[in-house]
């Protein structure tokens, strides 16, 4: 039965935080992640690069992360050894002040 609760520590519980630092991901640079060790590692193991990089074309979709990112590129692909990778790359919005704003509006 569904009960409601009070209160509830998430964050003792493991949820309302991400176990990927999305801030440094989507920061501008390039980056590349390794299957096991940086993505889908213990448990997850089943999951395919492909399938990691459509979770990261969707986070990246976040209201908290569109006014940030203009464009997000992210190709899955495989070492020789048959390990499977994702590149990452966030093409970072222009931030401008107000005063430059102003500027170019005139």
């Amino acid at each position: 039965m569904v009960q409601e609760l009070q209160d509830f520590d998430f964050d003792s519980a493991g949820g309302g935080r991400s176990r990927y630092d999305w801030e440094k991901l989507f920061n501008g640079k390039t980056w590349k992640m390794t299957k096991g060790e940086d993505f889908y590692s213990g448990e997850d193991e089943s999951g395919s690069a492909a399938t990691f990089a459509a979770y990261v074309r969707q986070v990246a979709k976040q209201d908290k992360f569109k006014d940030k990112i203009e464009k997000v590129r992210v190709v899955a692909g495989e070492e020789e050894d048959g390990t499977e990778y994702i590149v990452i790359k966030a093409t970072v919005k222009e931030v401008k002040t107000v005063a430059e704003e102003k500027t170019s509006n005139e």
